[in-house]
């Protein structure tokens, strides 16, 4: 006779049902948070284990149910692939993070609307289209240093080629005009070009859901022509006498 087959594999479909839990318990996280969410790591895995030692036993015993001990190991393994995929997207943003954390412009945010306009700042504007270097002006670091030191009330970073500090609370970015450019292609992260005569400088921000937004600061250049200023002082008072 024909050995018959001993029913239902219990341990293939508590497997099954254990790897697709997290479906099951979404209505729940989503009326009671993220309390339950640990379901979305925990039970498949714990699914694909029983579902594995399903099969095993259900093939050893001649049981019915084996697909579901399959697809108990199925749903985790694309669950697995889709979650790495996840973190993976998550560590290339945090490395975007990481590059914008590097460029000097990036923490001092962005400037906001002017106070105290009444005070003249014409004069430390760049005017459209000039050109420092048809200037032919050198400027060295000890140059650099000597008058950041003279400007600047603390100093954060320093380089050959910028210093960084602040005035009256403000941050204040003094980078060299003979190599300003030099700078600008290491601190311009996902900002667009810069060209002189513009008020502004953009860089690129983190804003909300992860997008890259443009945030403007001030820019202004020293009437030596030998220093452009970055900032997010929006007082032209501080302005006129951070120059004074």
């Amino acid at each position: 006779m024909t050995e018959q087959k001993n029913g239902l594999s219990r341990l293939c479909l508590a497997g099954f049902i254990l790897s697709i839990s997290p479906v099951l318990l979404l209505p729940l996280c989503l009326m009671f948070g993220y309390t339950v969410l640990y379901a979305f790591l925990v039970l498949p895995l714990i699914g694909f284990i029983v579902s594995i030692i399903g099969l095993v036993s259900a093939k050893k015993k001649g049981k019915t149910g084996g697909v579901f001990g399959i697809w108990g190991i199925v749903f985790p393994s694309i669950g697995a692939v889709l979650l790495a995929v996840f973190f993976l997207i998550l560590y290339m943003a945090g490395s975007g993070n990481r590059a914008m954390a590097k460029g000097e412009m990036y923490s001092m945010g962005r400037v906001s609307e002017v106070t105290n306009a009444d005070y003249d700042v014409s004069e430390y504007r760049i005017p459209k289209g000039y050109d420092f270097n048809s200037l032919g002006i050198t400027v060295s670091e000890a140059d650099l240093k000597t008058y950041a030191g003279s400007k600047l009330e603390t100093i954060s970073s320093e380089s050959d080629l910028s210093v960084k500090g602040t005035y009256n609370k403000y941050d204040f970015l003094i980078v060299r005009s003979d190599r300003f450019y030099d700078w600008f292609l290491n601190n311009n992260y996902q900002g667009p070009p810069y060209s002189f005569g513009d008020d502004y400088i953009y860089h690129g921000e983190l804003g909300m859901e992860w997008m890259i937004e443009m945030a403007p600061l001030a820019i202004y250049k020293d009437p030596s022509d030998k220093f452009i200023i970055i900032t997010n002082c929006n007082d032209y008072k501080v302005i006129t006498e951070f120059f004074a």
